[in-house]
């Protein structure tokens, strides 16, 4: 009869997340996370002053009734869990609000922009990215086709671009076949345009 092992299983090393250093002296760790069974999450060392000067949103979170606000007061980092997002989109939005990355984020493509959008209009920084939101539009100028179009489209309506938005509308009555809006209802953000806007393309 062979003679059983006596060794116990390996556990499996842990790993932990590498963390993006957007502030070197930052106080705040924002743990990223998207929805879902299998979630990908990025953690982010970041400046609460940064983000509360950007963002009505992260002022209120650090202000001083709160929990987070009330930790900064003895120097401390605080982890931040931020859930039901997108991990790439908040690295930009975080990228660009902590002056990182200028170069890496210059260009961005339609469903990135979309993204970033719906991002910013969440945590309510959208006014801070201004400066760079006609550089990305004018960057994607020329791409065409139904999604394209669409991810444009939601990209302009929550970053309240009105010229862009206006532009896009009119390329997409002009440019796409009849019955696009079929497609658009099976990707979740297309379906997130208000109905009074798609209502506009299905006369």
């Amino acid at each position: 009869m062979a003679e059983q092992s006596t060794e116990s299983p390996r556990t499996p090393a842990i790993v932990e997340d590498a963390i993006v250093e957007l502030h070197p002296s930052g106080d705040v760790v924002l743990i990223v996370s998207e929805s879902g069974g299998d979630k990908r999450r990025k953690k982010f060392l970041a400046s609460s002053i940064l983000l509360s000067a950007a963002s009505t949103y992260f002022n209120t979170l650090f202000g001083p009734t709160f929990k987070e606000g009330q930790q900064a007061a003895d120097g401390s980092r605080r982890e931040i869990n931020l859930e039901d997002d997108d991990p790439d989109a908040m690295e930009i939005i975080l990228s660009v609000l902590h002056y990182k990355d200028f170069v890496r984020f210059e260009r961005l493509d339609a469903e990135q922009l979309a993204a970033v959008a719906k991002q910013g209009d969440k945590y309510l920084c959208n006014s801070a990215l201004k400066p760079w939101i006609p550089q990305w539009f004018a960057h994607l100028e020329k791409e065409g086709g139904n999604l394209k179009l669409g991810m444009l489209l939601v990209a302009a309506y929550f970053f309240g671009a009105g010229n862009a938005f206006e532009n896009i509308t009119a390329r997409t009555v002009r440019e796409l076949p009849r019955l696009f809006l079929s497609a658009w209802e099976e990707q979740p953000s297309l379906a997130l345009l208000p109905s009074e806007t798609r209502g506009k393309y299905s006369k």
